[in-house]
């Protein structure tokens, strides 16, 4: 229709032909170099292209995009202008009378700053969660973040319990360890959380907060209303996210998440940070955007959780600027999680949310990439190394388990303390910062304020070792393969662990407890058929490690026979090895008696 209302001399059939044929080649060419610009990273995008304007251009062609734009919407509104010609007067005024005010109210609800809101009388608590991060590169790739973490008071000596984002979340949530919540994998069903939990949300919410969770990866994440939270913030999550998620990846369909209603025609992946071809970084941050100024008078309680600086490490207009050996692509996800970060605080303080409120910055678990260096050495002065190309399948990497943990606030000074902290104490922390809101019996976790615990225990546990996972370059359809035996799909349509599968996934776990001198560790190797799980002892002081067979392990001084018995108490029950290991124990501590 276009080629031949705009090329009019084109009068014979063969001559119409060719010039729709031509104005239809322009036209995908015109989409697959859109595509290419703004999806660098699709299958189709086209690497030479992308050579060539970036050659040409210094920085996004501004010229380009508004030339082969035109050349998709000039036709789109030439066939609409038809099509309205046709139509009565009446039914003309109507749809124009359609188009200026959704045009209005579009500028009015996403565009124009709203009032700011009365600064409410109890604090708003914010909580900042980035994965996967490695809290040592903060100062030189993470400037916003850095400048914010000059002024709070940080722990460095934190540690996650787990890493793996959805059981690390449940014990910042509850103040419990996984072995007391429930929480042993990711993807665990709600219904197999205990019972007598008491999620920190829940709690805020019954003492008038707004409670909101807001991630941008949900699909390994299933926090939501089940754990307190009224609303969360992100991509709809579901077995059409993994579907979706798996397919989507077409030229058209990629374009139309750059328009502004975008986010309601396909839920499932705008602002998805797991379908990392066509995520931007600024979507996520839109979604939290439009929240911010959707809160009422009430204090709130906001949980984000950016996962930029999980893998694959890429996303959309992803560009790597740095020499970084370990990890190419990470640091510029960092700096992108750190503009995240400043756009949300940007937003808070329009909002006048920030004069009154308690800010956690936070990671859940840290991230390592291969041969991890513990720095421990046995008797014959050999080191222990230990392989970890992920995170959270060995207990013993620094990289993956300790993360940032700070917190700010008016009556907070900026410091520093050393001493050892866990996840599970920012809920009981929070309790102490607002004492009108009295905090759960059974948790695990201490304030972070209180200094009168030098010797207390922590505890950690692995995930699933699968072997297939744990190598340098694993292969996706291996460990996909190896995984999925674990999953099951409900009736909702979400993935979740299947119970069948419990028992077997918690005798893969390695398991472990430690305070700041010492660690006792239970360690199962990924090809258990063959070899027996061990149970290695560390001397942090003296770096000094001792390996031997679970079966064999004894007890010789007090220290380990302390840190033996806290393992019992917390993982005794875990499977039939930790059984046979703790009965032994029992045993032996019931004679001495």
């Amino acid at each position: 229709y276009v080629a031949t209302k705009v090329l009019k001399t084109a009068k014979h059939v063969r001559q119409i032909f060719f010039a729709q044929l031509l104005w239809g080649l322009i036209l995908w060419f015109s989409v697959l170099t859109l595509n290419t610009i703004f999806f660098p990273h699709s299958r189709f995008a086209n690497t030479d292209l992308n050579t060539i304007i970036d050659t040409a251009f210094t920085d996004t062609p501004p010229l380009i995009i508004t030339l082969l734009t035109m050349i998709i919407v000039i036709p789109v509104g030439l066939w609409t202008a038809n099509k309205l010609s046709k139509l009565p007067r009446v039914v003309r005024k109507i749809a124009l009378l359609f188009l200026c005010c959704f045009s209005a109210f579009y500028i009015a609800k996403n565009l124009l700053p709203e009032d700011t809101a009365a600064t409410p009388q109890k604090p708003n608590i914010f909580i900042i969660g980035i994965d996967s991060l490695r809290p040592e590169l903060i100062p030189e790739y993470m400037p916003f973040l850095n400048k914010q973490l000059a002024t709070a008071k940080i722990f460095p000596n934190s540690y996650t319990p787990f890493a793996r984002t959805y059981p690390a979340w449940v014990s910042i949530l509850t103040g419990r360890f996984p072995h007391n919540h429930g929480a042993r994998f990711n993807l665990e069903s709600e219904s197999r959380l205990t019972n007598d939990n008491q999620y920190l949300p829940e709690i805020l919410k019954q003492h008038g907060y707004n409670t909101i969770y807001a991630a941008d990866e949900r699909r390994f994440s299933n926090l939501g209303k089940a754990h307190g939270f009224e609303k969360v913030v992100g991509p709809r999550t579901g077995a059409r996210d993994f579907i979706l998620g798996s397919i989507a990846d077409f030229p058209t369909s990629n374009l139309m998440l750059k328009l502004p209603f975008s986010r309601y025609l396909f839920p499932e992946l705008y602002g998805n940070r797991a379908v990392h071809k066509l995520y931007y970084p600024e979507h996520f941050s839109s979604l939290l955007t439009s929240e911010v100024y959707k809160w009422d008078e009430r204090p709130v309680f906001l949980a984000t959780h950016f996962c930029l600086p999980h893998w694959p490490y890429l996303y959309a207009n992803h560009v790597s600027k740095d020499n970084y050996p370990p990890k190419l692509h990470y640091p510029q996800n960092l700096r992108a999680t750190d503009k995240q970060i400043q756009r949300l605080f940007h937003d808070l303080e329009l909002a006048g949310r920030l004069s009154n409120s308690i800010i956690i910055f936070l990671s859940d678990h840290g991230e390592s990439w291969g041969m991890v260096s513990t720095g421990l050495k046995d008797d014959n002065q050999v080191e222990l190394d230990i392989t970890d190309f992920g995170h959270g399948m060995n207990i013993l990497s620094e990289d993956s388990h300790k993360v940032l943990l700070a917190i700010k606030h008016q009556s907070i000074k900026p410091s520093a303390d050393t001493t050892l902290k866990s996840l599970v104490d920012i809920a009981p922390t929070l309790f102490d910062l607002i004492p009108s809101v009295r905090p759960p019996a059974n948790s695990d976790g201490v304030s972070l304020l209180n200094h009168n615990h030098a010797d207390r225990v922590i505890y950690f546990e692995s995930g699933i070792v699968l072997a297939e996972a744990n190598t340098k370059n694993p292969d996706n359809k291996a460990v996909a393969k190896a995984g999925l035996r674990y999953f099951d799909i409900t009736e909702d349509g979400y993935l979740r662990v299947d119970s069948s599968s419990s028992k077997q996934m918690l005798s893969r776990k390695q398991l472990g407890v430690r305070n700041l001198r010492q660690g006792l560790f239970f360690l199962v190797h990924p090809d258990t058929s063959t070899s027996k799980p061990s149970i290695l002892f560390v001397n942090y002081n003296a770096g000094h490690f001792s390996a031997v067979p679970y079966d064999k392990f004894e007890s010789q001084d007090d220290d380990r026979s302390k840190l033996l018995l806290k393992f019992c108490d917390a993982f005794g029950k875990t499977n039939r090895d930790t059984l046979s290991l703790c009965s032994k124990t029992q045993s032996v501590a019931t004679s001495d008696n």
